[in-house]
């Protein structure tokens, strides 16, 4: 006999019974795997949180692989750097809600792939443009 609050393959919590005519029952229930789209009440865990390396070093690919497009703002001129310093501080949450992971390890260690690919690709390209930026500056002084 099915009962409220009962989990089903894992998977689906029983809420209520909405049906029953003798021969079928009918029970909303809440699909526990839900994707972050699909659930609106995330639970960010405290070892997620932090600077995100990643995101600050290199937002203009990291936010394609996390699916954060509220980083697409980093491509405006006027607010792009200053979105980079939001997306170090808020990338992991954000890349955290908006899709599913394995596991918080599985997040962790694609957290960190792209703080050695910033730390590798992102901060000496950076450092490159500011560089010619500043002497294509001083050469007009």
């Amino acid at each position: 006999m099915l009962q409220v609050e009962q989990i089903l393959q894992n998977r689906y919590r029983l809420q209520r019974q909405i049906g029953n005519n003798g021969v079928r029952q009918t029970w909303l229930a809440t699909d526990l795997q839900a994707s972050a789209q699909e659930n609106s009440q995330v639970i960010v865990k405290e070892e997620i949180l932090g600077w995100n390396w990643g995101a600050f070093l290199m937002p203009w690919f990291w936010l394609w692989t996390n699916q954060v497009w509220v980083g697409l703002l980093c491509f405006l001129p006027s607010i792009g750097w200053v979105m980079t310093i939001i997306l170090g501080v808020n990338g992991n949450e954000w890349a955290w809600k908006s899709r599913r992971w394995r596991s918080v390890q599985h997040f962790k260690e694609h957290q960190r792939g792209w703080a050695i690919a910033g730390m590798l690709i992102g901060a000496p390209f950076s450092i490159i443009l500011w560089m010619a930026a500043i002497a294509f500056l001083t050469s007009f002084l």
